[in-house]
């Protein structure tokens, strides 16, 4: 498991409709790191314990471009 930082790209790959139906395509650049703290490191470890940081960049993509969509749906 890597605790360095990595570098996601993170794109919609399909138009968002936004509240007020107007849809857009949204690119970003994120920095993903876990975190040192004890507890932080107790879940990394349960959760990408063999992951090297294409995984955990792949991963955090997932998560993000889902996050991403929601806010953009709400606003």
């Amino acid at each position: 498991m890597s605790l360095r930082l990595v570098s996601v790209d993170v794109k919609t790959s399909s138009p968002v409709p936004t509240a007020d139906y107007i849809n857009t395509n949204v690119d970003s650049a994120v920095n993903v790191k876990i975190g040192s703290s004890q507890e932080m490191l107790e879940k990394a470890s349960q959760n990408f314990l063999d992951c090297g940081t294409d995984i955990i960049g792949m991963i955090s993509r997932e998560v993000l471009e889902g996050n991403m969509r929601e806010i953009i749906g709400q606003n």
